[in-house]
């Protein structure tokens, strides 16, 4: 990850952009192939210093230089090339034992010496080495062998000049969410999958977000803010209105790392994180309240990305499908290895209540003799409100039940959905527990479905 200071960003106003790897213009060829040969030549130097330790890895590195407007990405491709590669850092426990022993050896050989000339480290090495039945040089790699100059290179980064460029100039936008409030971002692509992959991505990570469907009538720009909480009456008016079920764009609202009183930085490398599922998109604009700068001034980050719009998208853009979090992973195991009247698989769509927002299930549980769906979506790192605007969905009328699992720490009782209503809060502590899910599943069968539309 990089840090800001090797950040190339230009301030306008209250707003932060990035400077782009490569101008505009004629010149852009030339700066692009002179970058392209110093990432070329640091993966190179990798690559012929392996077997070396880190300390003569860095030296190695150190004399390739670069001219000063470029020095914050040589900065930065070192940063990432040392990042991708892969360092051994065996016997450190036994290096400490080691330096012990032989110090307090040549301690106490030194004040048996009657005089000076009586006394000999290098005779003292290497009787100690005899004694440990390996060499003197070998003997004083493996007595500092757990600090971490002495750490041996065994891979280069296995990636290409472009592979680091492309790496460098995600890594800048990286490093700016970090120091983020709030994000938010309109991201539009025609293929589902892709969508969903994303959102899958959002919950994966834990983030708190709100995922709002664009009209295709509403402009381009920045999303509009979430939709304040509606009273009853509201609401049944949105669930009756009828809109487009299959919606290519979206306005997705994000809390930053710099929003949470605590876990910030884990939270911001998980939102970080997200990027590269949101540049696999055919388009967004993202915007994020930043505090930037040693006097961590206010300001507006502004991004625009998205891949080739003429490119065939998969299902991920690694070609894998999304993980789930732990406690869904271990959910459909326990499902899969005992067998009751509900299948439970990964969850592939996205329910959308109008004029309310998006719901993005984890798991689908299907009744065997029935065919009756019921979802279920584990919130992470969420807050209060988050719950209590999922009770709205469910009072306005989702495509089908949907059960909350709410962590415990939330503090929500599990009564503030009315018995009768199609869906049900589960407040768990670390584990989904089957059993618990199985009575809310049965408590489910015959309520009507809503009216809300699925992707």
């Amino acid at each position: 990850m990089l840090t800001a200071d090797m950040v190339r960003a230009r301030r306008r106003g209250q707003t932060l952009t990035l400077v782009p790897l490569v101008p505009p213009g004629p010149k852009g060829q030339l700066v692009h192939a002179e970058v392209l040969a110093l990432a070329q030549r640091l993966l190179d130097t990798l690559r012929r210093m392996v077997g070396h330790t880190r300390d003569e890895v860095e030296a190695a590195l150190d004399v390739i230089v670069a001219r000063a407007p470029l020095k914050k990405v040589r900065d930065g491709l070192v940063k990432l090339a040392l990042d991708g590669s892969e360092f051994s850092a065996e016997a450190g426990d036994d290096a400490r034992a080691l330096r012990a022993e032989l110090f307090a050896e040549v301690a106490a050989r030194r004040m048996a010496a009657e005089v000076q000339s009586d006394f000999s480290v290098v005779a003292a090495l290497h009787d100690f080495a005899a004694r440990h039945e390996t060499e003197a040089d070998a003997l004083r790699a493996r007595l500092y062998a757990d600090l971490r100059g002495q750490h041996e290179l065994l891979t280069a980064p296995p990636m290409s000049a472009t592979g680091l460029l492309a790496a460098y100039e995600l890594g800048q936008a990286q490093a700016v969410l970090l120091r983020a409030s709030e994000v938010r971002v309109t991201v539009s692509d025609a293929h589902a999958a892709t969508l969903r992959y994303l959102f899958h991505k959002l919950k994966f990570h834990g983030l708190m977000h709100t995922i709002t469907p664009l009209d295709d009538e509403r402009a381009t720009g920045a999303p509009s803010p979430a939709t304040p909480p509606r009273s009853r009456g509201t609401v049944k008016a949105a669930a009756a209105r009828t809109t487009v079920a299959h919606a290519a764009r979206y306005a997705i609202t994000l809390s930053g790392p710099l929003s949470l009183f605590q876990a910030s930085t884990k939270y911001g490398l998980a939102l970080s994180l997200v990027l590269p599922a949101l540049r696999a998109c055919a388009s967004f604009e993202l915007e994020a309240d930043v505090l930037w700068g040693p006097s961590r001034e206010a300001l507006v980050f502004s991004l625009l990305g998205g891949r080739d719009v003429g490119r065939e998208t998969a299902l991920a853009p690694d070609g894998h499908t999304p993980t789930e979090r732990p406690e869904v992973e271990a959910l459909l195991a326990s499902f899969a290895k005992s067998p009751s009247d509900w299948s439970a698989a990964r969850s592939g769509e996205i329910l959308n209540v109008p004029g309310l927002g998006v719901c993005v299930p984890d798991v689908t549980f299907t009744h065997r003799r029935t065919g009756q769906l019921v979802h279920l979506e584990v919130l992470g790192f969420w807050s209060r409100d988050a719950v209590f605007r999922r009770v709205e969905l469910v009072r306005a009328g989702l495509a089908a039940p949907m059960i909350f699992a709410v962590p415990a720490r939330l503090r929500v009782s599990e009564e503030v959905l009315d018995q009768g209503l199609p869906g049900s809060l589960y407040v768990f502590k670390s584990v989904l527990s089957r059993t618990a899910l199985l009575e809310r599943l049965e408590g489910l069968v015959g309520v009507r479905r809503g009216n809300g539309n699925s992707l």
